[in-house]
């Protein structure tokens, strides 16, 4: 689930109309709306900051892509057909996440054959590569409130771990390390 930037709102993913889809419903439990409608799997929302949009992986392309949508043109016209595929990738692009001025987003990607996180701008131009760990598998890229770091897990110590990644340096430093897996990782805004 992602909260609305206003927090009067939250996005999540549910296979109550048959398949998963995205769905907003008011924190109180009332205006359940499903927001897409695709046949193909809608996954991992996550708002902009702006609550304007919503950026989420979808298989609508065929495989897994970074999709946006705008939300207040979803809920007046009650379809999806007005998101964009970001990525259009033939590898697995999926969990985005907003920077926190919506300029850019981070997502998970097989493309170089290994999950990695990259980088992009908000209209899907510029990918690159961030974590730059080919022997290893990187995921859910979360920004820093001052977007200048991200934290992710990792299984470059051999198990999962959250690290913290410099977007200056691209240096990374472990601050779970322990034996168990450690993943699934936010910021607190």
């Amino acid at each position: 689930p992602s909260w609305s930037p206003d927090g009067t709102r939250i996005a999540f993913q549910s296979d109550r109309s048959g398949n998963q889809d995205i769905w907003i419903v008011n924190v109180d439990g009332t205006g359940l709306v499903q927001l897409t409608q695709h046949p193909a799997d809608d996954l991992h929302p996550d708002w902009s900051s702006d609550g304007n949009e919503i950026a989420f992986t979808s298989k609508r392309s065929g495989n897994a892509d970074v999709w946006v949508l705008d939300v207040e043109i979803a809920l007046t016209s009650g379809d999806d057909t007005s998101a964009i595929d970001l990525t259009n990738s033939p590898g697995v692009d999926r969990y985005p996440f907003w920077s926190p001025d919506d300029m850019q987003l981070t997502f998970s990607t097989e493309r170089d054959g290994n999950m990695e996180i990259y980088v992009m701008n908000a209209d899907g131009s510029m990918p690159r590569n961030v974590s730059q760990s080919p022997e290893s598998k990187e995921g859910l890229a979360d920004w820093s409130p001052d977007g200048k770091r991200l934290v992710f897990y990792s299984d470059r110590s051999g198990n999962k771990e959250v690290y913290i990644l410099d977007l200056a340096s691209l240096a990374w430093t472990n601050i779970s390390n322990h034996p168990a897996d450690d993943e699934f990782c936010t910021w607190s805004p």
